[in-house]
Parts: C-alpha cells; structure tokens; sequence
C-alpha cells in the first residue's frame, strides 16, 4: 500500500477463511512495515508463506534509511500477524540492489528466500542469490560459507553464470520431513548465456556460489530451447518424494 508520505510499505491482512454469501470477507488482523509514521523509503511485499502453526511470512524489496539501493527484507508474525523476531531479516549484499521474488518454509522452521542480487564492484551483475535463515531469523550456518570469489557469509549461495545477469524466479523445498536433515533446495530462474543462446532457463539444487562449485548434492542444469532465442523460466515444482523436479516458463517456438 501507499501511505501519507507517497512511499510503499507492506500491508499483510489477515481474513476469515468461510467468506460470507455477501459482503466482503471478515478481516481477522492486519499488520504495516514500517509502522505508521515510520516510513521515508520504498518497501515492496512480493511472496507470503504460512507454516503448519498459523505463522505467517513475508519477504520484499526494502529501502533502508539514508539508502535508495533495495535489500532483502523478510519478516515472521504469529497467526494474529504480531512480530515474532525481534526484528526483520535483512540480506544486502556489496551495497547494491538486492531484490527478493519468493519464500518457502522447512518444517523446522528455517526460512528459504531467493531473488536477484547485483553483485557491485564484483563485476558479476545480477547473481540469482538464496538466502537461508534459521527459526531466529538469523543467517543459517547449516549452509556454510563456500571457498569462491565473494564468499564469506553462511547461509548464502550466489549463482553466476559469467556471461550476463542472472535472475532468480521461484524456488522449492521438500515437502515431506527430509530424512538426510539437509537443507535441500531447488530454485529456478532466467539466466544469459552469451550471444550463441541468449537468455536460458537456469535450475539449482542447493544453490551455486560462482559459476562452477554446487554445494553438497547439488546440481545446475540449462535449458535452450534452440540458438540464440530467449527462454525465460517462470515457475518450478517438485513432487512429494522430492525426486523430480518440474519446472516452465515461455520460449519460442
């Protein structure tokens, strides 16, 4: 939403699930970052996830004070959508935008986000970045720091494709309890590889930090569809047993 000062916050709104034959849905509760009055930069909700407690998440793209680059901003509330951290998690990284596009949840109540994040004076461009933190909003050391160029924080893995910009889409976790208590993810997105096959739908089991390093059990496949025609992926799914990952978007024909 828009409030008085022209800036965008997130507006989170909490409904009754039996709507009534007429009239709008019953509003249950309903939850602003930042606060009313708080408020003198940009702050975009894009994805919401809801866990087996009533808890609820959300993750965005938010400015910071004094800054007009954008960062991760991911925040949990109870079911009546009250704070639960103590304050948001923030991901930025080299001072440079840094925007989210999905959330998934582990059932021990670790949060998965990815997006796209530029990777400053790096030279990388955009990178698709995932960000793991633990039930305390905290970034997770169950993923570790990774010996490649920009490296240094846990609970981060950074994809580049060394030709061009690299941007998340949607990511997915298992569904089931995971017997390896590992935190398996797969996330998808549009990468560029280069002149010869433009744009490609790019897929990552556990994140890849630089272009060539895949975490434990990790992988990353790319799909073009034929020369240099642009595919762009748009969304990713996987099955109960986590053994097969589907994954579409458009490319020409």
């Amino acid at each position: 939403v828009t409030d008085s000062t022209g800036h965008t916050r997130f507006a989170t709104y909490k409904y009754k699930a039996d709507f009534p034959e007429a009239g709008p849905p019953l509003k249950q509760a309903e939850a602003f970052y930042p606060p009313p009055g708080f408020n003198d930069r940009e702050h975009r909700a894009v994805a919401i996830a809801v866990d087996v407690y009533g808890n609820v998440y959300v993750t965005g793209a938010a400015q910071r004070p004094l800054s007009n680059n954008y960062d991760y901003l991911t925040i949990k509330y109870n079911q009546n959508l009250v704070p639960m951290w103590s304050s948001p998690a923030w991901y930025d990284y080299a001072n440079a935008d840094d925007k989210p596009s999905d959330i998934a949840l582990f059932l021990d109540g670790s949060v998965v986000v990815t997006g796209t994040s530029h990777g400053g004076d790096s030279g990388t461009g955009d990178d698709i970045t995932t960000v793991l933190y633990d039930p305390n909003g905290n970034l997770s050391t169950a993923w570790p720091v990774l010996p490649e160029p920009g490296a240094g924080v846990a609970g981060v893995r950074r994809y580049d494709s060394a030709m061009g910009p690299d941007s998340g889409v949607e990511l997915v976790t298992p569904r089931l309890a995971n017997p390896e208590g590992v935190y398996h993810v797969v996330v998808t997105g549009t990468s560029y590889g280069g002149a010869s096959t433009n744009f490609d739908y790019v897929t990552l089991r556990n994140g890849i930090f630089g272009s060539s390093l895949p975490a434990a059990g990790g992988w990353v496949s790319r799909f073009n569809s034929a020369g240099a025609n642009a595919d762009h992926c748009a969304g990713i799914s996987v099955d109960d047993l986590f053994s097969a990952v589907m994954v579409t978007g458009r490319s020409p024909h």
